[in-house]
């Protein structure tokens, strides 16, 4: 598997129900020199929209960028990559009780 064929996926729940889209993913290093692993899924509601860097807690300039993109991201998550079941054409099934955190906090705005 290439990383473009999962970015832009639907992922659901066990059950099949919707969670959103495969914004972007997390590597870590592994032990082994120059390796990367797959380490987490950012999973948004909205498809296709770019964070720009304003995921990071520190990026608040200029405000109203940051406004705009903290509240459209609201919701998003961040799901371990053990927490994926299957991937099929153009979705990512999760496992049963999938765990996973919240990666945008915006005050006021509606979580899913």
């Amino acid at each position: 598997m290439i990383l473009s064929d999962l970015l832009d996926s639907r992922v659901c729940d066990s059950a099949g129900e919707p969670l959103g889209w495969v914004l972007d993913v997390r590597f870590t290093s592994s032990e082994e020199r120059d390796r990367m692993s797959l380490d987490s899924l950012i999973v948004g509601p909205h498809r296709r929209t770019p964070f720009l860097g304003y995921e990071r807690t520190g990026m608040d300039r200029p405000k109203l960028f940051a406004f705009v993109f903290r509240r459209m991201h609201a919701g998003s998550l961040v799901i371990p990559w053990q927490e994926v079941e299957r991937i099929d054409a153009n979705s990512v099934r999760l496992r049963e009780d999938f765990a996973s955190e919240p990666l945008v906090t915006v005050k006021g705005a509606k979580r899913r």
